[in-house]
């Protein structure tokens, strides 16, 4: 019989609260008993002097523990590389009687078919089957004969090839990806060879030709339009090469790339809320104006990660449903995209008990508080089934929003919405909306419904109200606001749409950046000015230009292939791009890979 540590007794069992309070437990039990939990299972079915036995051997079991050496601690297990050898090793007990210990094998968990006694605090495991799993644990002995209770169990599988990479992941960095993962231990290691690939190509190809030694790779300059995949094997001394890793996905931090729309609602198939053909076609007519990518995030596993943000300027978080809440997962995203200098919009139903993962309106906030300090948001509350939202009111130059009465989601609400939030916004913070309800006695008329916070390290707005459910035309309005307050030009096509004419002359970066083939250059003109865009090398040599000429106000597009004057391609290094005009000049550096 081997004595094990009874770990973690479950709520509800005998020992529950006596192992809340700290006690060590000592639990026995009747094998083959079958009473448990029925009404035989009771004192008057009890016989007192056999259980008075039990007792007497939980106390003298109790009263010989103290007696023998602790369980055995920080077992390693470390395959050899030949197939045929485990080595293990664990931390030594601080009892001054320990004579050794002895080391337990086998193939099934629980049976150990072989065992052997070292005096120290190592042993190699040796003529064991190639590829198989090994159940391995350790006992220490005492000089009076004495075994501790088994240790933990753990496993290892002796192998020729080497163990594949554990840990391995890529983060997004400026203009580049971090590969990082833990580093292999077995005798005959020797490096490891990385694999890349892009968007949906199926082949891999290597990024290094000698074996790396180092856990780290940084991978850069690359761009924002591409998503990057990585895989990675170890090597050992004779050429062996593990199985591959799995894949790790990532995209650099650009910020170049325009809007992403991540569309949390809920991909509804029944009943009269929007099937996620009809919120496609919703969101595509309010960004139509726009160069934008989608992201579908209807389901857990579906979910998107920092790497899926930081290509974008801008991204727009939209869940207009409360029964789909995710937005939880992601305050640490939603934190660094921010941080970065990102644009964000953040509309829906019920946001903030999204973002809280919680139902307890109404919510107060303060400088802890990750929708204090990003969103701007002191305290937040909800307006109930009797209040009947007719529209928002628009502040600062937004414009007025009606409810689409043929969408109405429930008939009882008549052409209404129920459940907007009210929000306080803190000091930096602007009005953008406010309620309006069809009774103008409710407590929510009036209230403040949107704000926007546009400063030096970020832009936000937050809606406090679904978008689906309101006039298509008004929300388009409102998306142009919103996406004028953060600097996202519209397409060629709305140039010279008078509302939207630029603010400022700018030269935005090329895109791509880095580029190998061809980039595309934007900039924008406050007022008609005479216009050139040249090319320069390192050391200052006009190498092509671009545009010499006269434009009217607006925005407009222009590329280099990477050619220069005349007409050959440029070798691979820093550029730099240069709008001038009569009243301003401006340099941007581009970069150009093979």
């Amino acid at each position: 019989m081997i004595p094990i540590i009874y770990q973690d007794p479950f709520p509800g069992a005998d020992a529950w609260e006596f192992y809340q309070q700290g006690y060590c437990v000592t639990f026995a039990l009747e094998y083959i008993y079958g009473k448990y939990h029925t009404v035989h299972d009771s004192l008057p079915y009890v016989s007192v002097p056999y259980v008075s036995e039990i007792v007497r051997a939980g106390l003298a079991t109790l009263t010989a523990c103290v007696n023998y050496p602790a369980q055995v601690e920080n077992i390693h297990i470390q395959d050899q590389g030949d197939g045929s050898r485990l080595a293990v090793d664990w931390s030594a007990n601080s009892e001054n009687d320990i004579t050794g210990y002895y080391v337990y094998w086998g193939l099934n968990s629980g049976n150990y078919t072989d065992s052997n006694f070292v005096s120290n605090l190592t042993d190699t495991l040796s003529g064991l089957l190639t590829d198989s799993t090994y159940y391995i644990t350790v006992r220490a002995i005492d000089d009076d004969g004495h075994r501790s209770i088994i240790s933990n169990e753990f496993t290892g599988v002796p192998s020729i090839k080497p163990s594949i990479p554990k840990g391995f992941s890529a983060i997004p960095i400026n203009h580049g990806i971090k590969l990082i993962w833990e580093n292999n231990t077995e005798p005959d290691f020797d490096g490891y060879r990385l694999y890349k690939r892009l968007n949906s190509e199926p082949g891999y190809d290597s990024l290094n030709i000698n074996p790396l030694t180092d856990t780290v790779y940084t991978d850069s300059p690359l761009v924002g339009s591409n998503k990057y995949y990585y895989t990675i094997r170890a090597i050992d001394t004779t050429g062996n090469v593990s199985d591959m890793s799995e894949e790790a996905y990532s995209r650099p931090i650009t910020l170049d790339q325009g809007i992403l729309i991540i569309d949390e609602t809920n991909n509804w198939t029944t009943g009269n809320y929007p099937t996620d053909s009809m919120q496609d076609v919703f969101y595509r007519y309010m960004l139509s104006n726009y160069n934008f990518d989608e992201f579908e995030y209807g389901t857990a596993e579906e979910k998107p990660i920092l790497a899926d943000f930081v290509p974008y300027s801008t991204v727009i978080w939209v869940a207009d449903d409360y029964t789909t809440v995710f937005a939880s997962q992601h305050i640490d995203d939603f934190k660094t995209y921010l941080d970065l200098g990102g644009n964000m919009l953040f509309a829906g139903w019920k946001l903030i008990n999204n973002l809280l993962y919680s139902n307890a309106y109404p919510y107060d906030f303060d400088d802890t508080s990750f929708i204090y300090n990003y969103l701007k948001i002191s305290h937040a509350d909800l307006s109930g089934f009797t209040d009947k939202l007719s529209g928002e009111i628009g502040q600062n130059g937004y414009p007025d929003v009606s409810i689409d009465t043929l969408k109405i989601p429930i008939a009882t609400w008549g052409n209404t919405l129920r459940y907007i939030e009210s929000i306080t916004p803190v000091t930096g913070a602007e009005i953008i909306y406010t309620i309006d309800m069809e009774n103008n006695t409710s407590a929510f008329e009036g209230e403040i419904c949107g704000i926007r916070y546009l400063g030096n390290d970020y832009n936000m707005v937050y809606l406090g109200f679904p978008l689906y459910f309101m006039e298509e035309d008004n929300i388009k309005i409102l998306i142009d606001s919103v996406m004028n307050d953060f600097g996202e030009e519209q397409g060629i096509k709305d140039i010279f749409n008078k509302k939207l004419l630029p603010k400022e002359t700018g030269l935005l970066n090329a895109i791509p950046n880095p580029l190998s083939n061809k980039t595309s250059i934007v900039f924008k003109l406050k007022e008609k000015s005479k216009v050139n865009i040249d090319i320069f090398n390192i050391s200052g040599q006009l190498v092509k230009q671009l545009i010499n000429d006269t434009y009217e106000s607006g925005v407009y597009k222009v590329s280099w292939d990477r050619k220069d004057i005349r007409g050959l391609s440029v070798p691979e290094g820093i550029y730099f791009c240069r709008l001038s005009t009569d009243k301003i000049s401006i340099l941007k550096k581009i970069i150009v890979i093979d």
